[in-house]
Parts: structure tokens; sequence; C-alpha cells
């Protein structure tokens, strides 16, 4: 990673293997501090199946050996498993990734607003926004100047309760954008993830790479210190990641009540529902 660069289907393997280890951080800290929030999954079963961004910094000229964590101890890591810093070496890399965390920058649907369901409040239900479906090129939230984004989106193809929504995510403009087009034959064939191509501004604007061949090159951050990562991360906590969490309840009925203050104890799959869509 000095100066180098990676190939795209190698990028995929690097954003693999982040969310194994921001997982197993999570479940390790749980372990070690017996926390109130009793995990609800594994390594085996997060990998790859949340939307997810890594912000990379590499600098050539750094000759420091080591690694460095840090974002875990707060309350949103510690029930949501949302985002880490991490430092090897000559790398400074943010990890994130929470249920559509980047859809609507990808140019992909995206959740309105996220509520809880009354008989289940570990479960939520999302209001879908409909989407222009071009790839927006102000990731303001993401963005530490010089450093490069790499990001996936992904969703759970069961969501697609009705036609409505099934037709805002599996159209002409997003089946190019799947990285395996998925086989729908029979009903049982919607239990499954849906993951798009990789997600990069590494050639200067934000677009899809389909092609796994691609070299991608990561640049240095300008303010490239422990700091500034840090500084951003619990940023992306408070501007992108919270208003994901429910703030008010839904009953059986329809009904909206409430204000819930409250983190879950894991991102769960959104139940998809258009904007204009009656419960």
């Amino acid at each position: 990673m000095a100066g180098k660069s990676l190939a795209v289907a190698r990028c995929y393997w690097l954003l693999d293997w982040l969310d194994k280890v921001r997982v197993g951080l999570w479940l390790g800290y749980n372990m070690l501090h017996k926390e109130e929030f009793a995990p609800k999954f594994r390594i085996d079963q997060r990998i790859g199946i949340k939307d997810r961004v890594a912000i990379v910094s590499v600098d050539p000229d750094d000759r420091t050996t080591g690694f460095a964590l840090g974002g875990m101890d707060n309350q949103i890591f510690r029930t949501s498993q949302a985002g880490m810093y991490l430092k090897i070496n000559n790398l400074r890399i943010l990890s994130l990734s929470f249920d559509g965390f980047v859809s609507r920058y990808a140019g992909m649907p995206f959740p309105k607003e996220v509520l809880a369901l009354s008989e289940n409040l570990e479960a939520s239900m999302a209001m879908m926004e409909k989407t222009d479906y071009r790839v927006k090129q102000d990731w303001k939230a993401f963005d530490v100047p010089g450093a490069t984004i790499i990001a996936q989106s992904s969703f759970w193809l069961a969501n697609c309760s009705d036609d409505e929504t099934f037709d805002m995510y599996i159209n002409e403009t997003t089946i190019p954008r799947f990285r395996r087009i998925p086989r729908i034959r029979k009903r049982a064939d919607l239990e499954q993830f849906v993951r798009t191509h990789l997600i990069s501004n590494a050639t200067g604007s934000f677009g899809y790479h389909p092609n796994p061949r691609q070299k991608l090159r990561f640049g240095r951050a300008k303010d490239n210190t422990d700091w500034h990562f840090m500084r951003s991360l619990y940023a992306l906590f408070i501007r992108e990641v919270l208003p994901l969490n429910p703030k008010r309840v839904v009953d059986p009925d329809g009904t909206r009540r409430g204000a819930l203050v409250r983190l879950i104890s894991q991102p769960v799959h959104l139940v998809g529902h258009s904007s204009e869509a009656p419960f």
C-alpha cells in the first residue's frame, strides 16, 4: 500500500475483512465488559450484508509500524458495531456499516424514516424514499479530504413486499449495478441479499466499478492524524448513523406515536415501503 494500487476485486476482500474485524471486536468487547445488549449475530452472519463504507488514507512516506484501534468506547458501537477507526502501519481506515447507510448517496432507494414496531421494539420498519438513481457526488458527510472512499450498498430482496417496492429496487437502472444478478424463479428465491458493485471516488468522481480487475489508487488525507480520523468517525455516527435509528413507534394499524430515544441492539432487516404506500 506504499503508493500502490489495489484491484476492485480485492477491495471487496478489504471490506469483508473490515466487517470481520469490526464485528469481532464488538463481540470481544461484549464478552469483556458484560454489556447490557446481548449479541444476536456472529461474524459469519454479518459480513457483506449491510451497506458499508471504508475511508482509507495511505501515507507512502510513513515508516511507522504497529496498529491502533479507536471509536469503540461509546454506546453507538456497543449497541450496533456501526463503525471503528483502524491504523495499520502507514494506513488509516474508518470502517462503517449500517442498514441503508450509503444507499441515498449510491443512487439507490433509501430509508426516509425508520419506525420501531410496537409489538416488538427490536424490529423496525422503514419508509423507503424513491430516488433519481444518480450517484451523488456530494458525499460530504464521508469526506476526509485526500482520502479514498470505497463503499457498497446491499439490500434484502424479500423486503420487496409489493410490486411498487420491487420496481424501486429491480429495474433497468439498478440491475447493471448488481455485482451478481439474482435469479428469481420462486418465492423462496427472494430470501437473499443483493449487493451492488463497488462505489469509489478513487478515479476523481464517485461512480460504480463493475470491472473487478480495475486498479484503484488510494490517496493520503490532507489532515492525516489520528485525532482528525476519530473526529470524522464521531461526526459520522451523529450525522449518518443516529438518524437511521427508530425515533417513533408504529402500531399494527399504522398509527405512529411517541418519541423513541434508544439505540437498537443490532441493525435489523428493513421492511421496505415506499413513502407513498400505506401501512
